[in-house]
């Protein structure tokens, strides 16, 4: 797949937060998405986006203070080593069969 192709880009995002809490911290995904392609087009989005970031604070759906860390799952180590077993067995089957 091309190296900027956006919906790999945003999997990658995805994934990479998912995996640290075993949860999707929404407000840190939207930041990164926003600002995947710089800074000058971050702030352009962000203010493009103002209206349904405002709505999700009023809502209950965001909450500011996810940017310190996020909330995670109960059993985080648990998480984590189901993923890490998984990708183990990713792994093997990829070494036996190919993609």
């Amino acid at each position: 797949m091309p190296q900027n192709q956006p919906t790999a880009k945003f999997a990658q995002l995805m994934w990479d937060n998912l995996v640290k809490k075993g949860r999707v911290n929404e407000l840190k995904l939207g930041l990164s998405l926003y600002f995947m392609n710089g800074f000058g087009e971050g702030v352009k989005t962000s203010l493009k986006m103002k209206d349904i970031g405002l709505g999700m604070l009023k809502t209950g759906r965001m909450n500011p203070m996810e940017i310190l860390g996020g909330h995670a799952v109960k059993d985080l180590s648990g998480f984590q080593k189901a993923i890490k077993k998984a990708q183990e067995l990713e792994d093997a089957r990829i070494a036996k069969h190919g993609r």
